[in-house]
């Protein structure tokens, strides 16, 4: 791992971190999708998840998470916030992101599966990369399904 990053579990101080340089758009997302403010709602998300801040140089640049989609499903729901340290050094966090996929496959989903902006091309690129499937738009909504099936645990 490249000696400036550094991976540990996510807090709500991690979050605070993060907002201070949220990508625009991973806002607008947060504020459609749970109709509150970005912050209330990652705080939320890192509540409820098993969640992973990723810092570069002492900064925030993202923070990954993955929760039960259904007490009825064995299905995981990945998400991702970045912060526009994300944009600036897109190598080193596809390096680091697919370290933290693997980690979200070892935790005993069979598939994670959820959804992403029909607008947000570079993060179509990235999750195939990732080995997710993007799939059709979920009706009514500006939104494409994606997923990934996991190998039995």
């Amino acid at each position: 791992m490249h000696s400036d990053l550094e991976i540990k579990a996510a807090s709500t101080m991690d979050v605070d971190m993060l907002m201070l340089e949220i990508r625009s758009r991973d806002a607008g997302d947060l504020q459609r999708i749970y109709s509150r403010p970005a912050a209330d709602a990652l705080h939320s998300m890192v509540a409820d998840s098993q969640a992973w801040v990723v810092y570069w140089r002492g900064q925030a640049a993202a923070i990954f998470g993955v929760t039960s989609a259904s007490i009825l499903t064995p299905d995981g729901m990945p998400w991702l916030v970045g912060s526009k340290i994300v944009d600036q050094k897109p190598r080193l966090f596809l390096r680091t992101c697919r370290e933290l996929v693997g980690e979200m496959d070892k935790l005993g989903y069979t598939r994670l599966e959820n959804f992403t902006h029909q607008d947000n091309v570079v993060s179509h690129r990235w999750l195939r990369w990732l080995g997710f499937t993007i799939g059709d738009r979920l009706e009514g909504t500006p939104y494409l399904r994606f997923w990934k099936d996991l190998p039995d645990a």
